[in-house]
């Protein structure tokens, strides 16, 4: 791993190249972060106990700023490299449901990638300095995914009431669904 620098410490950094399309609130953000040399751009800052590089440090605040959640909205929360394409493409499949014919030659899924159908907040919609009004967004940003408890048959909704609180054992949370 390369050298961790400090704020505090003095080294010359090509502000033209490291804060191109930074904001000068978020440059002066950046330059009270620790950081550390980076590898797609010169220095990576941690943020939010992640390394990030400065323009998606300006997405993600643009992001947690703007972003207001709707009681209909399916948020994918991954860490890189965790699966997040097969999960966007399950996602996008379920929330599409009667949208998409799953055995059509023309499913989205089958001419289209995962992230462009399920954009990431921090690198497509918040990214360039972009705010999004997405109050005006219309499916799929509402699903049916979150009343799942409504869609199974009342059996199998105990099945995986018993499955949860197997795997919450010990943990001090319960959990507990019944369909209506």
């Amino acid at each position: 791993m390369g050298t961790l620098h400090f704020p505090m410490e003095e080294e010359a950094i090509n502000e033209e190249e490291e804060f191109q399309g930074v904001t000068k609130t978020c440059k002066q953000l950046l330059l009270s972060l620790p950081r550390l040399t980076g590898w797609r751009t010169p220095n990576l800052y941690l943020f939010q106990q992640f390394w990030c590089q400065p323009i998606e440090i300006q997405a993600i605040i643009a992001a947690q700023t703007h972003f207001e959640a709707q009681d209909s909205d399916v948020v994918i929360a991954t860490v890189p490299k965790s699966g997040t394409t097969c999960l966007k493409a399950h996602v996008f499949a379920i929330v599409n449901r009667r949208r998409f014919d799953i055995n059509s030659k023309d499913h989205h899924l089958l001419s289209c990638n995962p992230h462009g159908l399920v954009p990431f907040l921090e690198y497509k919609v918040y990214a360039n300095n972009q705010i999004q009004k997405l109050s005006n967004l219309a499916s799929p940003r509402k699903g049916e995914v979150r009343d799942w408890v409504n869609l199974l048959s009342k059996e199998m909704v105990e099945i995986l009431n018993k499955i949860m609180e197997e795997k919450l054992a010990g943990s001090g949370l319960d959990y507990s669904s019944s369909p209506k």
